[in-house]
């Protein structure tokens, strides 16, 4: 079911952005630290999402010369929190689906 591997990529690509944002967040005072983000592609035969590249912002640092912004970061917590979410019942969706599907076959 397309609809699994979809809702895994998701996980998985929403895996990486959580870990880069705690990251950002965790060096938010360290001086010369530049927030990272991700970039999500299309994952091949449309099967959801993946990593395309993490990279390293460019935008002007402040006085300790770090450019994290943690009100991003906190918005970028709150989206990953829902993707999970959403993306979790995806998977509940097609797991009652299967099991469904496997009754009537019996």
């Amino acid at each position: 079911m397309q609809i699994l591997s979809t809702s895994l990529s998701a996980l998985n690509s929403s895996t990486t952005r959580l870990n880069v944002t705690a990251n950002n967040i965790a060096n938010s005072n360290t001086p010369d630290f530049k927030q990272k983000s991700v970039k999500l592609q299309e994952a091949p035969n449309s099967s959801g999402v993946q990593v395309q590249k993490i990279s390293t912002s460019t935008l002007p640092s402040d006085l300790q010369n770090n450019n994290v912004n943690l009100n991003d970061q906190m918005v970028s917590l709150i989206n990953e929190k829902n993707y999970f979410t959403f993306n979790v019942k995806g998977l509940k969706v097609a797991d009652d689906m299967l099991g469904s599907l496997l009754n009537v076959k019996v």
